[in-house]
């Protein structure tokens, strides 16, 4: 489609040429004409009829007449190249949107996440892992990606490549800590992405959150009560050197009123968002949650944890150091902010609780 545009775009120009040169050769035509019969005249001194010049007239006027129409026509084949112009900008930004979200489809469906779980799980590397992460970085290369998304496209394409070589080596320890930055990196992207065509093409921001004028300071060490509701084991899966991370947590209402967590700020996190991770077919897939707020309904206890709800950090600016600590605000619907002072803990950090019996143990990042 695109090169019928280019087509029909040439032939108007080419036909424009042609139109244009016609119309030139008949006015120089006919003022050569008027010249070599006015030499004759003027050598003569003889005066001109009235039929002569009312000839000289009527050539003048066809000549002018054929003037304004080839200017009425360019103006008009020059509107239909703009036109056409802007029909092409338009299909090519619609392919670039469809590419970009063939990519992303195809960057879940290679399993990332079950990869960064197997690997750092059960340490098992599959003859077939190599291929299938080769060929999503060939992919990635391919694609042309947006300004606003080049940056965490050729991250992830770096990360995927080395990791692919890893693979092939059989370089288990290697392998597993790549799977887990390649998981992170998958995140970034995969919301950048989502975000810069939601917007039109425009990078998105959402770390703006709003705010409350209540306000509590604690310590994660502690539980947490603020008017009945508890908040208690705050930790910060910040330590990886990804451009993403996130805050785990439990929250425990106590009040005889539904609650919800609506959002939070983090020192060093360009967006912020509320996720959770759900299947997807075979695929275990993060996503925002629904509403843009977790709900911790009246009597009941949420946990935010590995592998389930959590904050999600995009834009981590730097990695921080297990063992730190970092100020956190979190922000809920009825009580408002409450400032913690959180941990900074490793990415399979259980926060102290049995999980054993879990039938799931999710990925670094979630």
């Amino acid at each position: 489609m695109h090169k019928r545009f280019l087509l029909i775009a040439a032939l108007l120009l080419g036909g424009l040429m042609v139109f244009s040169a016609g119309s030139m050769s008949n006015a120089a035509a006919l003022s050569h004409g008027q010249k070599a019969t006015a030499t004759p005249v003027a050598e003569e001194e003889a005066t001109p009829t009235p039929a002569a010049e009312e000839k000289a007239t009527h050539d003048h006027s066809m000549a002018t007449g054929e003037m304004m129409d080839a200017e009425v026509t360019i103006a008009a084949l020059t509107a239909q190249v703009e036109a056409l112009q802007a029909q092409v900008a338009a299909l090519e930004a619609s392919l670039q949107i469809n590419q970009i979200n063939n990519a992303i489809y195809q960057l879940d469906l290679v399993g990332l996440h079950a990869l960064d779980e197997r690997l750092n799980g059960s340490g098992e590397i599959q003859s077939s892992d190599s291929s299938r992460i080769g060929a999503i970085a060939r992919l990635l290369s391919t694609v042309h990606w947006p300004e606003a998304l080049a940056t965490d496209a050729a991250s992830l394409t770096l990360t995927l490549q080395d990791l692919t070589a890893a693979l092939s080596a059989d370089d288990l320890e290697t392998s597993a800590e790549l799977a887990i930055v390649a998981h992170g990196d998958q995140h970034a992207l995969s919301h950048a992405a989502e975000n810069w065509i939601t917007s039109g093409g425009q990078h998105a921001d959402h770390s703006d959150m709003g705010g409350h004028d209540h306000m509590h300071s604690h310590d994660s060490a502690d539980v947490i009560n603020v008017d009945g509701l508890l908040i208690e084991n705050v930790r910060a899966n910040l330590s990886l050197p990804s451009p993403t991370g996130s805050v785990w947590l439990k929250i425990t209402n106590t009040t005889d009123t539904d609650e919800a967590l609506i959002g939070a700020v983090i020192p060093g996190c360009g967006v912020i968002e509320l996720h959770n991770m759900v299947m997807r077919g075979d695929v275990m897939i993060m996503q925002q949650v629904e509403g843009g707020e977790i709900a911790v309904p009246a009597g009941e206890t949420v946990e935010l944890m590995r592998g389930g709800l959590h904050i999600m950090c995009i834009q981590k600016e730097a990695p921080l150091e297990v063992g730190s600590e970092v100020d956190i605000t979190l922000e809920f619907a009825n009580a408002g902010q409450v400032d913690v002072t959180a941990p900074v803990v490793a990415p399979d950090d259980m926060g102290g609780m049995d999980h054993s019996e879990e039938e799931h143990d999710h990925g670094s990042d979630g």
